[in-house]
């Protein structure tokens, strides 16, 4: 429900989670130099479904995360397993700016969420 109001609030989540990620450190910009960031955020919506999916123990979002996991790995984006934890911080204060209910168990309902996603996508990093 956190994620609608953040939607339905009219202050686009994704928007604003780009705009803290990409400085949030100085190896996260250069990342995007060259990213249609309109569809880097559709791509950041479907992936945050898909991570509420797979904590539910849904298999199509399983599946999803398993493919984020295949082309975030070393051998393909390169994504390295410490960058996770400045996606999340990102992630947790655009939502903090976007859901009106926002609050200490909502913070600890996406960390937990969104940590269970990143250690599955982590877990194949270098594989």
């Amino acid at each position: 429900t956190s994620l609608g109001r953040c939607i339905n609030s009219g202050n686009d989540l994704f928007g604003k989670f780009y705009d803290i990620f990409l400085v949030s450190h100085p190896s996260i910009s250069p990342r995007f130099a060259n990213t249609d960031m309109a569809a880097q955020k559709a791509l950041l919506k479907n992936g945050i479904n898909l991570a509420i999916m797979y904590a539910e123990g849904n298999p199509i979002g399983a599946s999803g995360i398993s493919r984020i996991r295949d082309t975030h790995s070393a051998t393909k984006m390169n994504i390295e397993p410490g960058q996770y934890s400045y996606w999340l911080d990102s992630f947790i204060k655009a939502v903090a700016e976007t859901d009106p209910q926002f609050s200490p168990d909502i913070e600890k309902e996406w960390r937990d969420l969104l940590q269970m996603t990143i250690q599955h996508i982590t877990s194949g990093y270098g594989k």
